[in-house]
């Protein structure tokens, strides 16, 4: 099974699975109770196989901060759809199309928050002030989501930063990744105030971006865990599948499906296979738009 495959499966399923919460019994209510589990059943495949992606892909990208750039870049763009989308708030209110747009109300993260953003931002900035700025532009705008709630006065959620989309889980990983192979391969005798504030952002960025990010600390954890045995394609299976008995343990249904990801993964073999510019970036837009799909169903149905 090529890369494109196990791709595509990770992607449908996720559709899937967002499908069950807009559609289904606790969001818009057009089908039943057991239909909205089934299509959610389906989703457990999703994460385990863009952990797995998140790892190849990295191994692949010839400039990685890109590839970090990319994952925080779309963490800012799908957010406002993710809240939409995802909040039981906004599918039991009851609103016309003026107040859904006006009347807007701001609030913000206990002060904790803040000083731990301004940490992180501060030791990054400090540590790439001779970085592209799109990178720094990107993060503040991604830290600004996870200190800000946006709603109506009727209480309608745009941004919910209690629940980040899972592009903050992946692109924290991903930056994770950088920080450590920085840190692995800084000298011994480089600047410590540099190698303590790359201890600093990894564990500020941890916290601050996976407190409340889909999956949260678990979904970091798996991620993080199969880039540590990267070399080790049996290891990393391994490591998959306990994660899916302890996050599914309470549900035969949602564990049998989350294990069959461990059987895609399993079956792919290295290649590429099927490749077009084209397709590439609309892999990368589906997240977003699917969700800018479903979130605009919830606004107007």
């Amino acid at each position: 099974m090529s890369y494109f495959a196990v791709k595509m499966i990770a992607i449908i399923t996720m559709f899937i699975d967002h499908i069950g919460v807009v559609v289904g019994s606790s969001g818009l209510g057009m089908i039943t109770y057991n239909n909205t589990f089934v299509l959610r059943t389906i989703g457990r495949i999703a994460l385990p196989i863009f952990a797995y992606n998140i790892i190849n892909g990295w191994n692949h990208t010839k400039y990685k901060p890109n590839y970090i750039y990319r994952l925080i870049l779309f963490a800012c763009i799908s957010q406002i759809p993710f809240s939409l989308v995802v909040n039981p708030i906004n599918y039991a209110i009851k609103f016309d199309t003026i107040s859904a747009f006006t009347a807007l109300n701001f609030d913000t993260m206990p002060i904790n928050f803040w000083i731990i953003a301004l940490v992180f931002l501060a030791s990054h900035i400090i540590m790439y002030k001779n970085s592209d700025p799109k990178m720094t532009i990107a993060l503040l705008i991604a830290t600004l989501f996870t200190l800000i709630s946006v709603r109506t006065d009727a209480g309608l959620l745009y941004t919910n930063p209690y629940k980040l989309n899972v592009f903050y889980t992946l692109g924290t990983a991903a930056y994770i990744f950088g920080e450590l192979e920085a840190f692995r391969n800084s000298s011994k005798d480089s600047i410590p105030l540099i190698r303590i504030l790359r201890v600093l952002s990894i564990f500020t960025i941890a916290f601050l971006f996976c407190s409340f990010s889909d999956y949260s600390f678990m979904g970091l954890f798996l991620i993080l865990a199969i880039y540590a045995a990267r070399n080790n394609k049996l290891l990393q299976l391994t490591i998959i599948a306990f994660w899916c008995i302890l996050i599914y343990k309470t549900s035969m249904y949602f564990l049998t499906s989350a294990l069959l990801s461990v059987l895609v993964i399993y079956l792919y073999n290295g290649k590429k296979g099927y490749s077009n510019k084209y397709l590439q970036i609309l892999t990368y837009i589906f997240y977003p738009l699917h969700l800018s799909i479903l979130g605009l169903i919830v606004l107007f149905k």
